[in-house]
């Protein structure tokens, strides 16, 4: 699935555009199933992964910076701005390819 438009040409949108297109299904339930348990500070979670702490922001959220940083949409922008904004550009993405808004933590 390709999308092609978005609302108003703001940071968020323009990177949740990007991410829409850039990756596959796996990521976005994998973000989901973030929100799904841990609501709007998903991106900060860390996970049991067999007994190893498994960072998010550190394992996927990086992958998420860096596919940010090459795509150079954000010249002006250094390392904590793609550190603070990564998380909204995720749900941004997840918005867009599915037409709804993520899912908040129960």
């Amino acid at each position: 699935m390709t999308v092609t438009h978005i609302g108003p040409p703001d940071n968020i949108n323009r990177g949740g555009l990007y991410l829409c297109n850039k990756l596959g299904s796996k990521w976005f339930s994998f973000f989901q199933s973030l929100i799904d348990q841990f609501g709007d500070e998903f991106n900060t979670a860390c996970l049991d992964d067999g007994g190893i702490p498994h960072p998010v922001h550190f394992r996927e959220g990086m992958t998420i910076r860096n596919m940010l940083r090459e795509s150079n949409l954000f010249p002006h922008w250094n390392s904590h701005d793609y550190d603070d904004n990564w998380g909204a550009i995720v749900k941004a993405a997840i918005e867009l390819r599915c037409g709804v808004r993520p899912r908040p933590a129960a």
